[in-house]
């Protein structure tokens, strides 16, 4: 195994950001399903301590000749690659979601905990790493950019914890199993030129100025498009993507006030987002968006 991206503890190590994708691998929000004319954001896991996955290398096969070595051949490597996550705060909500459990909660303090059959249904997600990256061109000197690594098509397994220390802080662990996936956590296609093919394990880091957020809308095929975002957004840094149940991918353009089905309009000071008409039923709007603060949070 080829490590391709690990990212320990520190100050650099911010968040990470999940979204299910449905049965048609499309991703859909911080749930692993989503009804007709709603919408949600990705979701957020915090309290990251480490991440990693790797890339299985190529199988080689040599050619040798009589008293030399007279070439190779390489082949897909027929392993998937493999991961581990921990996390210092518990989310048991994603941890029930992720492998098909039931969340069980009496409030009381005597009972809480996972329920569900004995062979869990593990549900594919993409999940996509947020890091602060470096800055050396000198008229950018102190500008923080942020760093995203898309994970495309995984699945995760709750490990729990192996181990509880008095006043520390407990690890809670998960194992990524992970596979060729053909869309980016916005749900924009992969362009051949990233991969050398349509599918892909992870892409390099996605450099930013601002934090970048994700929210998803799915269509009725009726009504018009009409959702709120939870933070403000910058103005002029949103793009928006309606992916089809065939996986046509097509990017709308932004324009106020939108005419059509492929036009869309946000408004910067309510977060709320428009659409000119609406798609075809069980559309999936992405919307890739921008933001100042975390305290700007929409009205």
């Amino acid at each position: 195994m080829v490590s391709n991206f690990n990212n320990t503890g520190g100050a650099g190590f911010r968040r990470t950001y999940y979204s299910f994708q449905d049965e048609f691998g499309r991703n859909i929000g911080n749930a692993p399903t989503l009804a007709q004319n709603a919408d949600a954001p990705a979701g957020i896991l915090f309290g990251n301590q480490s991440f990693s996955m790797s890339i299985p290398s190529a199988n080689v096969v040599t050619r040798p000749g009589d008293d030399s070595l007279l070439g190779a051949i390489q082949f897909p490597s027929t392993d998937v690659p493999q991961g581990q996550y921990a996390v210092s705060s518990y989310d048991a909500q994603w941890s029930a979601q992720i492998e098909g459990l039931e969340l069980y909660d009496d409030t009381g303090f005597a009972h809480i905990g996972l329920l569900g059959a004995e062979t869990t249904t593990l549900k594919t997600l993409s999940i996509l790493v947020e890091s602060v990256g470096q800055v050396d061109v000198s008229t950018q000197q102190g500008q923080i950019i942020w760093d995203y690594t898309n994970w495309l098509s995984v699945t995760a397994t709750n490990q729990g914890r192996a181990e509880w220390s008095n006043q520390a802080a407990a690890v809670y662990n998960y194992t990524f199993l992970g596979v060729r996936g053909r869309r980016w956590f916005w749900n924009d296609l992969i362009d051949i030129a990233d991969f050398g093919a349509n599918s892909g394990y992870s892409s390099a880091p996605i450099p930013v100025a601002k934090r970048t957020r994700f929210h998803y809308f799915r269509e009725n095929g009726t009504d018009v498009p009409s959702f709120t975002l939870p933070l403000l957004p910058i103005a002029d840094k949103s793009q928006m993507f309606r992916v089809t149940t065939d996986g046509t991918t097509t990017q709308l353009t932004e324009n106020s006030p939108p005419a059509d089905e492929t036009e869309f309009e946000v408004n910067t000071t309510t977060g709320v987002v428009d659409t000119g008409a609406a798609g075809a039923e069980d559309d999936i709007l992405c919307i890739r968006y921008q933001i100042e603060s975390l305290a700007d949070v929409s009205p």
